[in-house]
């Protein structure tokens, strides 16, 4: 059974319009006429959004599958050994008890809050204006995802190069906040 938020979370709109994302940022289809799975990536220095996309389905599926199975493999490895997930178990086990910020207080790995983050990353998935409550949506701390940029292959980092290059207008801002510097994929 799936659980869904019916509402996109704030938190989740785009901040170049403040608003829930309209179309897909790789093939420019719409995200919410009907009931399309999508998902939203949103990279925060403190709390403010420098880096955040959001992909349909079709577009992920094939990103993922241009990444190399050694950085999938190494990925899944570390998150099943190193993550305590006992409180995402909680709330996957009924959601809809849980309230929206609840999914997104801590690093879904090292549990470390949010608002003890300078650098974070959520993600979240949803179906047309609803998200949808399961494995995401998810925070992850700057340190886990430094743990997880270690882990990641030369073909995935280079692939996921092409993809901000392909994507996004003009250089990123200060390289050290960069979206370069690890795919967001988790």
């Amino acid at each position: 059974m799936i659980h869904r938020y019916d509402d996109i979370p704030e938190l989740f709109y785009s901040e170049e319009t403040e608003e829930p994302f309209r179309s897909c940022v790789d093939c420019g289809c719409s995200l919410l006429a009907g009931e399309l799975d999508y998902s939203i990536q949103k990279m925060f220095v403190r709390d403010e959004a420098v880096f955040e996309y959001a992909l349909c389905r079709a577009c992920t599926e094939r990103l993922r599958e241009e990444l190399s199975q050694e950085t999938m493999l190494a990925y899944q490895s570390f998150l099943f050994s190193t993550a305590d997930l006992s409180n995402r178990i909680e709330l996957m086990q009924d959601p809809e008890a849980h309230e929206f910020p609840e999914w997104v207080e801590s690093c879904l790995v090292c549990h470390k809050p949010r608002s003890e983050c300078h650098r974070f990353s959520i993600s979240g998935m949803f179906s047309g204006a609803s998200l949808v409550l399961a494995e995401f949506p998810a925070m992850v701390c700057d340190d886990c995802e430094q743990e997880m940029g270690h882990l990641t292959s030369k073909e995935t980092q280079d692939r996921w190069n092409r993809f901000v290059e392909d994507n996004f207008d003009g250089p990123p801002g200060v390289e050290a906040d960069s979206p370069y510097s690890q795919p967001l994929l988790f």
